[in-house]
């Protein structure tokens, strides 16, 4: 009996053994990822910080062609209505006509 108790207490102590090392081992990669993550990190807000700017110029940009674009077209919509009559006292006189008003559809 003496025996086993002290093959099992010598197996109990190798395995123990054996697992303090793996968990140290285990434990220096864990360390190693946590710094390799932090790194990664640190690189991606500073490529994050750098798409907002572009990102803010972008719509800047945009805006500002925007209004150009609104400013030009108003123009170019009052040019065409001077252009083709588009005057607001001609429709004013002809509304009282017959012309000007659509028939009603014949109800079926």
């Amino acid at each position: 009996m003496e025996i086993f108790i002290v093959v099992s207490a010598t197996l109990f102590l190798a395995a123990f053994i054996i697992l303090t090392v793996y968990f140290i081992q285990t434990l220096i990669q864990i360390k190693h990822t946590a710094r390799a993550v932090e790194i990664l990190a640190r690189h991606l807000d500073a490529e994050v910080s750098k798409a907002d700017r572009m990102s803010d110029a972008v719509s800047g940009m945009a805006e500002g062609v925007g209004k150009i674009a609104g400013t030009f077209l108003s123009y170019v919509a009052g040019a065409f209505s001077r252009m083709f009559g588009g005057d607001s006292t001609d429709s004013k006189q002809h509304e009282g006509t017959a012309d000007s008003k659509q028939a009603a559809p014949p109800a079926r």
